[in-house]
């Protein structure tokens, strides 16, 4: 991923790691976040208007429909800038996105293509550096349409501060990481190229999953989505107006709901990390420098954890059922210094196309939770699509 992402906060380490993380933290401070739910709010109306038209019980592919909704979100939020995904999927800088992802799926398991020079000399070697051109010459546009715009008006504009006190408008994430850089001058024009595509290509792809996978579980327990029918009921009173801050705090069933969903369907499915140290597992040593693998699914699933682990039951979250768990026993965003710096954008980002979709719709998934079947890729994907049928909802 490196030919892509760089050294990106996902693929970084070591001290420059370190230091773009301490950078990076306060763009996802939750006045930020605040300053976000416009854009959240806008484009779950519109994916709701799109499926105004599929809305007849008749199954289809949603997950194609919710890529081009978070991408659209990622490159507003992350950017500052419309790509328009739902209305033009068809855009250079939307295909190439997708091309490279999956051009390093297809690398990862062709392990005669892992050596750079060989690699590069191949057709998709020669498809990858195109579409990485593609992308990454966007970006660089777009960072340097946004650095013209402060030096032209003045950082004053652009601070970070007046954003938390709530006196200035809403800023990309693209803007306060050149404004705290300005002040620091710690990162190159290619590390904040680096970090935009990192969040683009993080912030889409996830919100995709855990949405589509939410949806896919609430097609199968209709007495579970009632019950979310019924606290947003409760929230909104039937009015047809965004999603506000506030709303998000209220959705404590659907946030249990999700929690179970990612609890199965954790968005990234495996981790991996280099020990620094020795560690004994069942008496067996695992030498310091050996690079390990921790498959989230098995976590999930640990009996010892989790009564009856096969059964989905967002009430095993309950603060107080929580409270009695091992810390480490859920980790859908990774857990410690490396845990997902996204994770409040993502919950508030997928609540809030939750909220939009189901008060207009009721769902109900084409496969039965048991019968799942997964896409092996860098985020746990359906195989064949997500197959869902929508209604509308009367109240």
């Amino acid at each position: 991923m490196r030919p892509w992402l760089g050294n990106g906060l996902v693929t970084g380490g070591g001290a420059q790691w370190q230091i773009h993380r301490k950078l990076i933290t306060p763009a996802f401070h939750f006045k930020i976040l605040d300053t976000f739910q416009e854009v959240f709010s806008e484009k779950a109306q519109m994916l709701a208007d799109e499926l105004t038209n599929l809305a007849d019980g008749q199954f289809f592919d949603f997950y194609p429909l919710m890529t081009h909704c978070a991408l659209d979100i990622i490159s507003e939020t992350a950017m500052g800038v419309k790509i328009n995904a739902m209305k033009d999927a068809d855009s250079e800088y939307v295909k190439a996105i997708y091309i490279v992802a999956d051009i390093v799926l297809h690398r990862w398991f062709r392990p005669w293509l892992h050596p750079n020079l060989l690699f590069k000399l191949s057709p998709s070697g020669r498809e990858q550096q195109r579409n990485i051109r593609i992308v990454h010459e966007f970006a660089e546009k777009v960072i340097a349409e946004r650095r013209e715009r402060i030096e032209k008006f003045g950082k004053e504009e652009m601070s970070l501060d007046d954003v938390l006190l709530g006196k200035k408008k809403r800023l990309a994430f693209l803007d306060l990481l050149l404004q705290a850089n300005m002040e620091r001058n710690l990162l190159t024009t290619q590390e904040i190229r680096e970090e935009v595509d990192t969040f683009m290509f993080a912030g889409h792809d996830t919100t995709t999953a855990s949405t589509s996978w939410t949806l896919f579980q609430l097609g199968n327990y209709p007495d579970i989505q009632e019950k979310v029918h019924q606290e947003l009921d409760s929230i909104f009173h039937g009015e047809e107006r965004p999603v506000e801050p506030n709303d998000i705090v209220k959705m404590q069933y659907l946030d249990r709901v999700i929690k179970e969903t990612l609890r199965f369907h954790c968005v990234v499915p495996f981790l991996l990390r280099r020990l620094t140290e020795d560690i004994y597992l069942d008496g067996k040593l695992v030498p310091a420098g050996i690079q390990v693998s921790i498959h989230m699914y098995n976590v999930h699933m640990d009996p010892e954890q989790y009564t009856e682990p096969l059964q989905f039951d967002p009430d095993r979250f309950l603060p107080e059922v929580s409270a009695k768990r091992n810390p480490y026993a859920y980790i859908p965003f990774s857990a410690g210094p490396r845990n997902c710096i996204g994770q409040k954008f993502a919950l508030r980002n997928t609540k809030t196309l939750l909220a939009t979709v189901l008060r207009k719709y009721k769902v109900k998934s084409l496969l039965k939770h048991h019968e799942a079947k997964y896409k092996v890729d860098v985020i746990l994907k359906p195989q064949n699509g997500m197959k869902l049928a929508f209604e509308p909802r009367t109240l």
